[in-house]
């Protein structure tokens, strides 16, 4: 399954972050592993907050609950500071987001000189394919989204050949 091999590699990509944001966090499953392997303070943020009693229940029984945070909120619109993330995550959640540049501009924003954006999607082969429910972008317009943003440094890791995870950098203020 994709989801389960996309969060372990994220778990191993975040090692050295400690103050973590994941937009679309839902139930909180990945929240809490990044808790329980890295030692680190995640927000979860979601538009809904009906996966925030799961995510807390789990967080509960993991003893990991003083470390995570569930926040409600909009991905176009966040109120955190200016540079106050050193990582922030979106798992199979961009497709979700209205105006995802839009997003990627607050992601940019809240992102720390240095800090980490890591993007789980699924993708379309090219501009001709049919796109439906969570298939919204092809990996170039991804890419040419997170350099508009700002980002430097993509890299790309294909996962199967429909799920892939992006990996950007912010390396200026």
């Amino acid at each position: 399954m994709p989801k389960e091999e996309i969060d372990r590699r994220i778990v191993e990509l975040l090692r050295p972050y400690i103050h973590i944001l994941d937009i679309g966090c839902g139930d909180g499953q990945l929240v809490n592993a990044l808790v329980c392997q890295n030692q680190v303070h995640v927000v979860g943020l979601d538009n809904s907050n009906h996966g925030f009693s799961d995510a807390k229940n789990i967080a509960k029984q993991a003893a990991t609950h003083q470390f995570i945070d569930c926040v409600e909120g909009d991905a176009q619109q966040m109120a955190f500071k200016t540079n106050h993330f050193e990582a922030v995550i979106l798992t199979f959640s961009l497709h979700h987001i209205e105006d995802t540049n839009l997003a990627l501009q607050e992601i940019h924003r809240i992102l720390a000189p240095g800090g980490k954006v890591i993007i789980g999607e699924w993708v379309v082969e090219d501009e001709d394919s049919a796109r439906d429910g969570c298939y919204r972008f092809t990996l170039i317009e991804m890419e040419q989204m997170l350099r508009k943003t700002g980002f430097q440094e993509i890299l790309v890791e294909q996962i199967k050949t429909d799920a892939t995870l992006i990996v950007a950098l912010k390396l200026t203020i």
